[in-house]
């Protein structure tokens, strides 16, 4: 499994991009998902051919997942992912 290294860990707030990214559906802050989170939305989609991505970014409160696609951040509603 690739990873999308952004920062490093505690300094994404440093990046702008970061302080302007917000989750569609809910409005909270986004961050890069650790491995356990990526893990967690591949087995929600386990069977969906077209869901492949190098990592994924996940709000603040760990819900809303938004893969990681050739280094493209996929931050819409409609891709999503909700972790358990």
């Amino acid at each position: 499994m690739g990873g999308m290294i952004v920062a490093a860990p505690g300094e994404e707030s440093k990046l702008p991009l970061f302080r302007m990214l917000r989750c569609p559906l809910c409005g909270a802050r986004l961050r890069p998902a650790s491995a356990e989170e990526c893990a967690g939305a591949r087995r929600s989609v386990e069977g969906d051919d077209d869901e492949s991505w190098d990592g994924g970014l996940v709000d603040e409160s760990g819900v809303h997942f938004y893969p990681v696609q050739d280094g493209i951040p996929l931050v819409i509603g409609e891709r999503a992912i909700t972790l358990a």
